[in-house]
């Protein structure tokens, strides 16, 4: 998964130092392993070879427009995963009359999904512990469970926010200061990188360091 890699590479990487063209290389190395195995890049004739072939072009094609593609979907994937999980948590939680909402006692069965995918994790039970020693107990072994809308809306809000939150998932935009989900602010910013190859005197630069990197590295391993 793109956006998993994407989040490990540029929690680990000075950001600043991708403004030279040897970082920003081993950047680009790190993200690619799957795609291509750049250390044939060490002889100069296979080197040439592919720069004039149409794998070159393949590759510039995937880094200027496949991989941006399939980042994106990516994120797609993510938000529909947040909305799938907040239609199963509304289902539980409301009733439909006459087109109308009305927020119900989950059931019982519904109750113990509830618990165990929100309520069971260490981080909920620490924010709310003293309050969920006594709450828990009737949560989930009372087949009759109080019925007070306050109540309700209050658990069907924790519950909300605990998906909309998981994992930092919803974070403010480092531009604009606005609410941005965790998996769109990693493609704004891998983005910044990619764009950095959107010609073909760009990306040609880049497979030259690339080489660079690929000699020092084969320089220090014959190294006694």
């Amino acid at each position: 998964m793109w956006l998993e890699l994407i989040e490990k590479l540029l929690s680990e990487t000075n950001l600043t130092y991708l403004n030279a063209d040897l970082p920003l290389a081993v950047f680009m190395i790190k993200l690619l392993p799957t795609r291509i195995k750049f250390d044939k890049f060490i002889n100069l004739q296979t080197f040439q070879d592919y720069l004039e072939y149409t794998k070159s072009i393949e590759l510039r094609y995937f880094i200027q427009c496949t991989l941006k593609d399939e980042i994106n979907e990516e994120c797609l994937l993510k938000e529909k995963e947040i909305e799938d999980e907040i239609k199963e948590l509304d289902e539980m939680f409301f009733e439909y009359h006459d087109e109308q909402p009305i927020m119900v006692t989950p059931s019982y069965e519904n109750r113990i999904i509830l618990y165990k995918k929100y309520m069971e994790c260490k981080d909920f039970e620490s924010a709310y512990q003293d309050y969920w020693k006594q709450e828990t107990v009737h949560f989930t072994r009372c087949n009759q469970w109080p019925q007070a809308p306050w109540k309700l809306q209050m658990y069907y809000d924790l519950f909300k926010k605990e998906i909309k939150n998981r994992d930092d998932t919803v974070i403010i935009d480092r531009s604009t200061g606005l609410y941005i989900t965790k998996y769109r602010q990693l493609e704004k910013d891998i983005l910044k990188i990619l764009n950095k190859f959107n010609t073909e005197e760009d990306f040609n630069k880049l497979l030259k360091s690339i080489r660079c990197i690929k000699l020092m590295e084969n320089q220090e391993s014959l190294m006694p």
